[in-house]
């Protein structure tokens, strides 16, 4: 499995990154909150990840536009020991690496690569209504209202 990355980072000029732009519409901050948090982005269909000396080298179908040090999480792979969130480094347009102890080889699958979300978990969903809560840590809830154009309300909870 991949391993856990304390520090990520997200800008508005990463590719397939949510957009801030007219953020005046009910439900632009969820949809900005749900793919920073809990979905990732920039999703991108994996052609080859090949295992060599203890570094994996993933090849997209296109142009992935990941940037050096960005976290993405890879699904899909066998072995099972390549899925998850790993810190890349960017070899070509279409091509990056990342370290793994897994044996030499290549994998097999249905194989995808995005930017990594901060692994959050979505505890209760309405319209333009989210609760967001983290796997670890002290685990509070974050609720955030995003039913106004303009108005965006949001509250903490211990318990909920």
């Amino acid at each position: 499995m991949g391993t856990i990355h304390d520090v990520r980072y997200f800008d508005s000029d990463m590719a397939g990154a949510p957009s801030t732009a007219g953020m005046a519409a009910a439900g632009r901050m969820i949809a900005l909150l749900d793919a920073c948090l809990v979905n990732g982005f920039n999703l991108k269909s994996v052609t080859s990840l090949v295992v060599a000396d203890g570094v994996a080298t993933v090849t997209t179908d296109g142009d992935h536009n990941f940037r050096d040090y960005t976290v993405i999480r890879i699904a899909g792979a066998t072995p099972d020991g390549l899925n998850g969130d790993w810190k890349i480094t960017v070899t070509g347009g279409a091509t990056f690496t990342f370290p793994t102890t897994e044996a030499n080889g290549t994998a097999t699958g249905t194989i995808s690569a995005k930017t990594a979300p901060l692994g959050w978990t979505k505890e209760f969903s309405a319209s333009h209504v989210g609760v967001y809560r983290p796997k670890t840590g002290l685990r509070h809830y974050f609720r955030v209202n995003d039913t106004s154009a303009y108005v965006l309300q949001y509250r903490g909870y211990e318990a909920m």
